[in-house]
């Protein structure tokens, strides 16, 4: 149910109807997630389109288990390196407020000297 497309799509849609950013922000980066995570799960897969039916499709290739190229896929998706940063810059540069610009770059920093130390 939480890796719904058919219930996250329906939830898109009361967000455009609502005219909301943020609903629309929220419901859309979850169908993105969706789609991202869709290929990745082989023996944990998830109903992705239930209701409608509790097919799954179980992928030759795993996000975490070896056994199914977990040990490439892995490390690929846990390195989120030029991404971030670009985020980062695109919500600096959004910011008009002298403080929310500090706090992001704070944040920011803080965050990588703490993820590179773990790599």
């Amino acid at each position: 149910m939480d890796n719904s497309f058919v219930l996250w799509g329906l939830l898109l849609v009361v967000g455009l109807m609502a005219r909301s950013g943020m609903l629309i922000a929220l419901y859309g980066a979850a169908l993105v997630h969706l789609a991202l995570d869709f290929p990745l799960h082989n023996n944990d897969s998830r109903a992705h389109f239930w209701p409608l039916t509790n097919w799954k499709f179980i992928s030759p290739v795993s996000y975490w288990d070896p056994k199914y190229y977990g040990h490439i896929v892995g490390p690929s998706r846990s390195r989120p390196r030029s991404g971030s940063k670009c985020l980062s810059v695109a919500q600096i540069q959004r910011a008009r407020n002298a403080r929310i610009h500090y706090c992001f770059g704070v944040a920011r920093s803080r965050a990588s000297r703490h993820l590179w130390h773990y790599v």
